[in-house]
């Protein structure tokens, strides 16, 4: 059995620096320290990563005109640009400074860009933004 599948289950105290794992009928005593160290990981302890520029594309999917919003922190240059899944660009919707705030853009599929999926970057300074979006026809 592996570590992870041990860790797995559910846990009861026990006196002193022991825990009880039951799993699948199974009852195995590990050291709490261990205990205690997956269950910080997997208790939600660790935030999640946070989207500094709040990227909103709605609607999403969308025919044929969807809009991006983002939020900068401060005011510094932005790049918006639409990629393939391949990674060829296919539009450059902004790149010029923007001050602090919400902005919005309108991102239209002409007729030549086919059904698919589709990469939304944002870039400002540092932060970094990144959503699919979807073209249905």
């Amino acid at each position: 059995m592996r570590i992870d599948e041990i860790l797995s289950g559910t846990y009861t105290n026990l006196q002193g620096s022991q825990a009880l794992l039951v799993r699948n009928g199974y009852r195995r005593v590990l050291p709490r320290e261990l205990v205690q160290k997956r269950s910080a990981r997997t208790m939600g302890d660790i935030p999640a990563p946070v989207d500094p520029l709040d990227l909103r594309v709605y609607p999403n999917p969308f025919n044929p005109v969807t809009t991006i919003r983002f939020r900068l922190p401060e005011a510094e240059n932005v790049r918006v640009q639409v990629f393939t899944l391949q990674g060829r660009e296919i539009a450059r919707l902004l790149d010029e400074w923007r001050t602090a705030g919400t902005h919005s853009l309108i991102f239209e599929a002409g007729p030549s860009l086919p059904n698919g999926v589709y990469l939304v970057t944002v870039k400002a300074g540092s932060h970094r933004s990144m959503k699919r979006v979807t073209v249905l026809r």
